[in-house]
């Protein structure tokens, strides 16, 4: 994956990046026909076609759609090891309906790291070469994802990070209904970012994240 992205494929450009938080319907009819994608889990289902698809939950594979998405051909899919082992040598897989094409696997270093800053207030990058660190959800991995990829704004849209409920209806009961836990993990990152690397990043459609909503 770090040979694709040390190329730099979005050096100075923005990268939209599109959650299944139900705010997302309106905003993907917003992100311009070329626009650079990255659709995170079953955000993939909107009806427009991404550059790339993040995913490292497996369960995701017990969603009811997935034995009968058809990706679009010139879709990237970007799995975490392990789904890539549960995956390999599945219909879905060896069909081409849901290929393989990068895979990472997470280095656990954003909650400790995470933990110390916040105690001696000294921040650093949250960038390490050759790692998406873990700890911030799939939302971080994608920032982590464009960020290396050389991207100067990410904008987001359906990266709600509250309550339960997905954009196609389906209701997550591993959640809650208020705002996610996690989001000051990724404040953090979005913070070190924009900071260290430049970044900006914004907002299509509402979150939690205390982003410019534009």
């Amino acid at each position: 994956m770090f040979t694709h992205l040390d190329r730099k494929p979005f050096a100075g450009k923005t990268v939209y990046i599109v959650g299944a938080g139900p705010s997302g319907t309106p905003g993907v009819k917003r992100i311009p026909p070329d626009g650079i994608t990255i659709a995170l889990n079953s955000a993939i289902l909107h009806k427009r076609v991404f550059t790339y698809w993040l995913v490292f939950d497996c369960a995701i594979r017990q969603y009811p759609w997935w034995n009968t998405l058809i990706l679009d051909p010139s879709t990237r899919t970007v799995f975490g090891h392990t789904l890539v082992t549960e995956h390999h040598g599945t219909p879905q897989q060896l069909s081409g309906h849901i290929p393989i094409h990068f895979q990472f696997q997470f280095r656990p270093t954003m909650s400790p790291q995470f933990q110390m800053e916040l105690r001696t207030k000294s921040p650093s990058t949250p960038l390490i070469h050759g790692v998406l660190r873990g700890g911030a959800s799939i939302a971080g991995a994608s920032f982590q994802f464009a960020a290396w990829g050389g991207a100067s704004k990410i904008v987001l849209c359906g990266v709600d990070m509250m309550g339960n409920k997905h954009f196609d209806g389906f209701v997550n009961n591993r959640m809650g209904t208020g705002e996610w836990p996690i989001c000051k993990k990724l404040r953090w990152l979005v913070g070190g970012l924009k900071r260290f690397n430049k970044i900006e990043t914004v907002s299509l459609t509402p979150t939690a994240l205390n982003v410019e909503v534009i």
